[in-house]
């Protein structure tokens, strides 16, 4: 697996947090929406998404003009050499 999308309209961290395992072992990129008006339906804040994602290890950047992030392994298992090209600009949603 090299990509996983992620559209859960504010349960990203919830997502991801259940797909620990499959971040750890195949260090997929993760394309997903952040915003923080979602992200506060579920009690939780962009900051403590970011976090985690910072935790197991992975990047983030914004897709310029939209809501959009990627999520990029800093190192990756497997696939090294696949990478998106996208802009390293980053708006702190």
């Amino acid at each position: 697996m090299n990509l996983i999308k992620v559209d859960v309209e504010g349960a990203e961290l919830l997502v991801l947090k259940g797909a620990q395992r499959i971040l750890t072992e195949m260090r997929p990129i993760i394309v997903m929406e952040v915003s923080k008006r979602t992200t506060a339906r579920f009690g939780y804040s962009v900051d403590d998404l970011l976090a985690f994602l910072k935790q197991e290890g992975y990047q983030i950047r914004s897709v310029p003009n939209e809501e959009n992030a990627i999520a990029e392994p800093i190192e990756t298992k497997n696939n090294s050499d696949w990478r998106l090209a996208i802009s390293d600009w980053w708006n702190g949603f």
